[in-house]
């Protein structure tokens, strides 16, 4: 008895010890830094044993200094990283090739100075094309308003692999010929011509005509009477004074604008330069149907000198883009090159006389043995190997005019004649047995 209640005194002093044990545990974990360090939420008692397996155990060693701890969430990366090294340290370090060229390209951005050229005045002459304008090179004078000046760099592209062709823009962007205080076309145009002596003249004006002219101390209106009739006088004065330079001279005719009663005024502008510049012997160069579609309207977008669908005008639908500026300007391209003799000249039709045609004869035999010739010899000629007849010949059969089975089948219908035992033959001969016919009457019975 005494023995039984040693053991069981034993347990109960064990199972204290173990109590204990684990209380001091809880206090030590409850009481420890670390545990201070943790977040303010609830802890358990599985994770005050085991640790939080959700969290890496460098967060459970945070300083003790923190008042809050470290937040999760990706820290970005400093900006030391971002910028670039130092320069010494760039140096120390041997450059891969990639880099090389990324510093040498910047350093040429920033540092390098431009590479002086070996002439002087290549800066001023610089060509604004591919090709080299040679100093003999013949100039295309480009004169009027604004959209002349348009004109002219088209030209310009058109000629650009052309060394000896120069175009020359003397364009006043707000001249025109109603406003001759502010710009006399007719007067100026002389001294023009002995400045730059061109090899063609090219003008195109209007867009700023639009406007009353001053005749005699009145105010007309456009297109009236007596403002058509002064308007037609100043033009036909300055192809006056070109026509007597004796230059070739290109009118190019006013283009159609976005509004309507601007595009009605440059059809009545385009008479009137047709008119002046027929006069001089100069051509007129309409270029109206490239800028309108098929019933005559303005477009904005059209096809260009390759084909292609691109815009051609600007929004205010005055101004031309850059495609616009090169179509306008391929009219006039093609006449003067046909002028100044810069397109490819036609190859002239062959003569056919005997010293142009191709020699087409075989060689001569050489000389040798006799050489057998042999007549020619008609298709009914029998006599083709010494006979008489033709080899495998018969009886020429007589002529006759019994028709042929298949004439008599294609054209009266009627068969040939069957043969014995065929299943086209219906016929019964008398050593055929004739079939019997079954007594109905017997069978029914």
């Amino acid at each position: 008895m005494v023995e039984w209640r040693k053991g069981v005194l034993v347990r109960e002093r064990g199972f204290v010890l173990a109590v204990l044990t684990m209380i001091a545990v809880l206090s030590a974990a409850i009481l420890s830094p670390a545990a201070h360090a943790q977040d303010k939420k609830s802890t358990t008692l599985m994770e005050l044993l085991f640790g939080d397996r959700k969290q890496p155990a460098a967060r459970k060693e945070a300083p003790a200094g923190k008042s809050k701890p470290a937040t999760r969430k990706k820290a970005p990366k400093p900006k030391a990283t971002v910028r670039a090294a130092p320069v010494k340290r760039q140096a120390a370090k041997p450059a891969s090739p990639s880099s090389a060229l990324g510093a040498s390209i910047a350093g040429t951005r920033s540092s390098a100075p431009p590479a002086s050229p070996a002439n002087p005045s290549d800066t001023v002459s610089a060509p604004t094309g591919p090709v080299e304008k040679i100093d003999a090179a013949r100039v295309i004078l480009v004169v009027g308003d604004f959209v002349a000046d348009g004109l002219s760099e088209g030209l310009a592209e058109g000629f650009e692999g052309d060394s000896t062709i120069r175009i020359v823009s003397r364009a006043s962007g707000s001249s025109g010929f109603v406003r001759d205080d502010f710009y006399n076309w007719p007067t100026e145009i002389t001294a023009i011509l002995e400045e730059e002596k061109p090899g063609a003249i090219v003008m195109l004006v209007g867009s700023n005509d639009r406007q009353q002219m001053r005749i005699g101390g009145v105010r007309e209106a456009v297109r009236s009477d007596a403002w058509t009739a002064e308007y037609a006088t100043r033009a036909k004065a300055f192809a006056t004074e070109v026509g007597k330079s004796g230059i070739p001279f290109l009118w190019v005719g006013a283009p159609p604008f976005k509004f309507s009663s601007m595009s009605n005024d440059m059809l009545a502008l385009n008479d009137i330069y047709k008119a002046s510049v027929k006069e001089v012997g100069g051509e007129f160069i309409d270029i109206w149907d490239g800028f309108v579609d098929a019933e005559g309207n303005f477009v904005t977008s059209g096809s260009d000198v390759s084909g292609q669908t691109v815009r051609l005008r600007a929004n205010d639908g005055i101004n031309f883009t850059r495609s616009g500026k090169r179509k306008m300007a391929f009219y006039a391209e093609r006449r003067l090159k046909a002028l100044l003799g810069t397109s490819a000249p036609r190859t002239p039709d062959p003569v056919l006389k005997p010293e142009n045609l191709t020699t087409m004869r075989l060689d001569p035999i050489a000389p040798g043995g006799a050489v057998e010739r042999t007549n020619p010899v008609a298709f009914t000629d029998p006599e083709l190997d010494g006979g008489s007849e033709l080899l495998g010949a018969e009886d020429a059969p007589s002529f006759q005019l019994t028709r042929s089975p298949l004439q008599k089948l294609v054209e009266d219908g009627v068969p040939p004649d069957a043969q014995p035992g065929r299943v086209d033959d219906f016929s019964w001969s008398s050593e055929q047995e004739k079939p019997t016919t079954p007594d109905i009457t017997s069978a029914t019975r």
